[in-house]
């Protein structure tokens, strides 16, 4: 998750929660943050006291916090926001039709629990996976987007999982226990 998407992810936290925007002070706060300045070193670049970014970084960790469901701060900003960050956009997609029609039949017809899309380097599996959510999302109560790129064990994963926000945006999941 690179600066742009999770300035926007918090932003659109901020803005639901606020009816404002960041401003110019929280964004640097955020930014300052994901590249691991201090509070004086954000002060000093903003040209403001460090007691100001102090109570703007508290605020804005509350907020998060409580949209998130879990407790928000400066040491572990970047990774709560990773934790919850949205599914890529669907760039350039070129037909796949067949490709379709097959993981919606095995997953909607057929009831597979599990599907592995797989194959080389940028040949589209992540637009095809983006696609599929796409067109099916709406037979499901919840969709989960999960990247696996840091390869999270399943105890890691279904902690986070359960760790879900709790606000109205982001409903908690119920747990199933299965025999």
């Amino acid at each position: 998750m690179d600066l742009k998407e999770v300035l926007k992810l918090a932003d659109d936290i901020v803005f639901a929660k606020t009816g404002q925007h960041l401003d110019d002070l929280q964004a640097a706060v955020l930014q300052g943050t994901l590249q691991r300045e201090t509070y004086k070193q954000i002060a000093k670049d903003f040209d403001c006291s460090e007691s100001r970014i102090r109570e703007i970084g508290s605020e804005l960790w509350q907020i998060l916090s409580e949209d998130l469901g879990e407790d928000v701060n400066k040491k572990n900003f970047r990774s709560a926001m990773e934790r919850w960050q949205v599914s890529p956009e669907l760039g350039a997609f070129y037909d796949r039709t067949s490709e379709l029609k097959t993981l919606t039949t095995s997953i909607l017809q057929q009831n597979s629990r599990l599907i592995t899309i797989t194959g080389g380097l940028g040949i589209g599996k992540t637009s095809l996976a983006i696609q599929l959510v796409q067109q099916i999302k709406d037979e499901f109560e919840y969709v989960i987007w999960c990247n696996l790129d840091t390869s999270p064990t399943l105890g890691e994963f279904e902690a986070s999982f359960y760790r879900s926000p709790k606000s109205k945006n982001h409903p908690q999941p119920t747990r199933k226990h299965y025999p």
